[in-house]
């Protein structure tokens, strides 16, 4: 399994790339400092599952996970944030695939246990 993970803070992509391997001892994990940085690799060699910050200079989180959607659907993509869950749903991000920061084992757990029983990634127009 090859897992991407992609983050501003290079701090937040060691932790969340350890959080990763504690749970998924036999996954690949490569990290990257911004949205166009991961999805330059991704085109060059498709991930199973994508996490990424929000805010991001260059190519924000939203944009990466649009774009990634687009040319390769079946990339299974998780958000890591430290925004207030009202602030996502605003953005139309299922709190389902989102893991609030600082990452944990257990919740990077539960939701890649969930990955075969969650909807497909959407992320719904904000309400206005």
């Amino acid at each position: 399994m090859l897992i991407f993970v992609a983050d501003d803070v290079e701090l937040n992509v060691r932790v969340l790339k350890r959080v990763i391997a504690s749970v998924m001892p036999e996954a690949v994990v490569c990290g990257f400092a911004d949205g166009e940085e991961a999805l330059a690799n991704i085109r060059g060699r498709p991930c199973d599952i994508l996490f990424t910050d929000i805010e991001m200079p260059r190519m924000n989180g939203l944009e990466l996970a649009e774009a990634v959607h687009a040319e390769f659907p079946e990339t299974e993509i998780f958000f890591v944030t430290g925004e207030d869950g009202k602030s996502l749903e605003q953005k139309g991000i299922p709190l389902e695939r989102c893991i609030f920061k600082p990452a944990d084992p257990e919740t990077v757990a539960r939701r890649l246990a969930r990955l075969p029983g969650l909807e497909p990634f959407v992320i719904a127009p904000p309400e206005r």
